[in-house]
């Protein structure tokens, strides 16, 4: 009697509504927590691909290379920097602006004594990240190379000496120094000139390091490379009743071919 007792009651309609509402309402959470959970992480998904997917374009100056035999010839008339348009994924192309890990180049290793012009090329560069070179070529010189021994001329700023003292003569470590450059520059050289700066109301003796400059007959500055670049200048002050008052410092050695090419 009371198993029939507890079967009809299971099976009375509002106890079956109940339990299919309590189910449809489980059933309806459960569904669409997982459609949030699954739009959540597609919205993830797509955001990171965009990032992935994302392009760059920028432009950034580089400094221009030249692959050339610089034991035979020097190469002049290029500038020193370039333009480089990147275009590519835009953590590659910030990669590249930041470190600049990669150069731009002209090859003229294989080319003789004249006139050329030469393409710029690249190289480092992800292959995911193009790159335009601006200008995309560039007309060079290229010259025998020719290195020289060329005599050392000390010039004095006398201006700001205090009253009453002198300079006495000029005293350069080195009297001759090595010159090298293009020969139609080189063959211009008529003195290393080392310019020496006083300083105001000067009284006791001046000893700089000072930078070197080749110049021809004229005064002119030549571009050339001088080695070593720099040298220490001794310049004695004495009063004006001391012996010795010689302004500069003149090295009579002439210049010398050490390297010639024809």
């Amino acid at each position: 009697m009371k198993r029939n007792k507890q079967v009809s009651f299971w099976n009375r309609p509002l106890v079956l509504r109940i339990i299919s509402l309590g189910l449809a309402l489980f059933l309806f959470a459960y569904v669409n927590s997982g459609s949030d959970g699954m739009l959540h992480q597609t919205t993830r998904n797509n955001d990171s691909n965009k990032i992935l997917n994302a392009t760059k374009i920028t432009t950034i100056k580089m400094p221009l290379v030249m692959n050339a035999n610089t034991d035979r010839f020097v190469v002049t008339g290029y500038p020193a920097t370039v333009e480089v348009k990147l275009n590519g994924p835009a953590a590659l192309v910030t990669s590249a602006k930041n470190t600049k890990n990669f150069r731009v180049y002209a090859d003229v290793s294989t080319l003789g004594v004249g006139e050329h012009t030469v393409k710029l090329r690249t190289t480092g560069l992800n292959d995911e990240v193009d790159a335009v070179v601006v200008p995309r070529k560039v007309t060079v010189k290229i010259q025998p190379r020719r290195t020289v021994v060329a005599p050392v001329k000390v010039k004095l700023n006398r201006t700001n000496l205090a009253q009453g003292y002198k300079l006495g003569s000029a005293q350069p470590s080195l009297n001759t120094v090595q010159v090298t450059g293009a020969r139609n520059e080189v063959v211009q050289v008529d003195r290393v000139v080392a310019y020496v700066k006083i300083a105001k109301k000067t009284t006791s003796e001046v000893k700089e390091q000072v930078t070197l400059q080749a110049v021809d007959k004229h005064g002119k500055n030549l571009n050339v490379v001088v080695s070593p670049g720099k040298i220490s200048v001794t310049v004695p002050v004495a009063k004006d009743g001391d012996s010795s008052s010689s302004s500069s410092s003149t090295s009579t050695a002439p210049i010398v071919t050490t390297q010639k090419i024809n």
